[in-house]
């Protein structure tokens, strides 16, 4: 398939691999010389503010843009969804490409925030997506099926593939277990913890840990998750956190034995990835020392990623990221709301 635009930009090349090559595994070439396009007679389309063919979708500005400014966002009906940049006279009443790039590329994250929340976080009622009540779909994967039974009803011949479903558990090892692995110290607050409280209960619990006996840890869902992978047949990521203990980030010691044998454990049935600790995204150096850290106690090259809080800041968290050897990130949902975040 041919794409003719009277300017090729990085912006363009993006949105075009994303919604034809990834989500509808379709190949496609991009072409800035109009008498080529015109005389070209295999599938095509034309995207601009000029139409020169049949098929033709009209362009935002804001794939021609090389800066990042506060977008207008005026809205427009399609279906049943509210959407934004508008524009007339196009096989769509919205500029498909440029909506997909900002919904994507989280654009908006890229600005200040406004009123970011407790944990300096880009809240999801600041999105565009939920403050027009798409944040709960793939928007995307809907618009670029809507692109392919639109060239489809001109070109029959045409054909493409949405990429298939698949589920995928994934877990965050904030606090490994509730008493293995903490240390004297933090044994001992909790201890004194639950006198000064009254919490009879934690108090007969701990005792017997001292005693070394056998207690219930709640927390140990592990031989669980075992058997879930088994029943699936799908391989889990097990996310672990092994920052030093903190305000926010309390798991068990990385050095204890508890850690080792449970690193042991999971890496028998489950892949294993870096959740990097909550300051991370803002102090440079402790995405890669943690990232060691789990190399040397597993032995693993570790490539798959989420942040802990889900605290990132964009480019730089993803930039360190990427530098220190990961290729997958899975931060990218809602701290406190189920939709896609990525739309």
């Amino acid at each position: 398939m041919l794409i003719y635009s009277p300017q090729i930009s990085p912006r363009l090349l993006y949105i075009v691999e994303i919604m034809f090559q990834r989500l509808l595994n379709v190949e496609c070439q991009l072409t800035d010389n109009k008498e080529y396009f015109i005389e070209y007679q295999g599938i095509k389309f034309s995207y601009g503010d000029e139409k020169i063919d049949e098929l033709h979708f009209f362009a935002h500005n804001l794939l021609f843009e090389k800066n990042i400014y506060e977008q207008k966002i005026e809205t427009v009906s399609w279906k049943d969804y509210t959407l934004f940049f508008p524009v007339a006279d196009s096989l769509l009443p919205f500029d498909p490409f440029a909506v997909g790039f900002y919904l994507i590329s989280r654009y908006e994250e890229y600005l200040p925030y406004k009123q970011p929340d407790e944990h300096g976080r880009f809240k999801v009622s600041s999105s565009v997506a939920y403050q027009h009540d798409f944040h709960q779909k793939p928007i995307l994967h809907i618009i670029a099926k809507e692109i392919g039974n639109i060239i489809q009803k001109k070109y029959p011949e045409f054909t493409y593939q949405l990429p298939a479903f698949s589920i995928l558990n994934t877990y965050d090892i904030d606090i490994a277990y509730q008493y293995k692995g903490k240390g004297i110290f933090r044994f001992a607050a909790s201890f004194l913890t639950s006198i000064i409280h009254g919490n009879h209960h934690k108090i007969k619990q701990l005792w017997n840990v001292f005693l070394q006996k056998s207690v219930i840890d709640e927390f140990d869902t592990f031989a669980q998750h075992q058997k879930d992978a088994k029943k699936s047949q799908n391989k889990p990521v097990h996310f672990i956190l092994t920052a030093p203990f903190g305000k926010f980030d309390r798991n068990i010691n990385y050095r204890s034995k508890a850690f080792q044998s449970l690193i042991n454990q999971l890496k028998t049935f489950s892949d294993i990835g870096i959740h990097p600790s909550y300051y991370s995204s803002e102090k440079t150096g402790l995405i890669k020392q943690e990232i060691e850290r789990l190399e040397n106690i597993s032995g693993l090259k570790i490539s798959k990623s989420r942040q802990h809080f889900l605290r990132f800041s964009f480019p730089h968290t993803f930039e360190e990221l990427i530098h220190n050897g990961i290729r997958d990130d899975y931060s990218l949902g809602w701290a406190n709301e189920v939709g896609f975040r990525a739309s």
